[in-house]
């Protein structure tokens, strides 16, 4: 008897399954939007002292979300088109985020996340984003 792989057992990640994790980020449903990720994921955050911030585990990743969710100064996350390759393995997503800075100014940012996929589940997801300058 073959061992199935985890893509046999848990699914494939497809463009429908990703640009619903989209949605669930706009709605800022934090339980789905942690649901999406293995238990092991890393998050590859825009902001913090590497550049960026990696955080690893589900459970921190909660956290770090949670954060992002509770922010007033951050509107909802647009989405937009989303891409899956690699037979399911990797994708990107583009996005559109919103944000009041420090100085009350509201600006909107674009930028991608880079993903890795475990069967259905993200495993990595490294966020990128275009910034402003005076």
């Amino acid at each position: 008897m073959n061992n199935p792989t985890v893509n046999e057992k848990q699914g494939i990640m497809n463009e429908d399954k990703l640009a619903e994790f989209g949605l669930v980020w706009e709605r800022k449903d934090l339980d789905a939007t942690v649901d999406f990720f293995t238990d092991d994921a890393r998050y590859l955050a825009v902001v913090g002292p590497e550049p960026g911030r990696t955080i690893v585990g589900k459970d921190a990743i909660r956290t770090q979300i949670r954060a992002i969710f509770d922010n007033p100064a951050i509107a909802p996350l647009k989405p937009g088109p989303v891409y899956v390759f690699d037979n399911g393995t990797r994708g990107v997503a583009e996005w559109t985020l919103t944000v009041t800075e420090g100085d009350g100014v509201t600006r909107s940012y674009r930028g991608i996340d880079l993903f890795e996929f475990a069967g259905d589940r993200i495993s990595v997801k490294d966020s990128f984003r275009k910034i402003y300058a005076p």
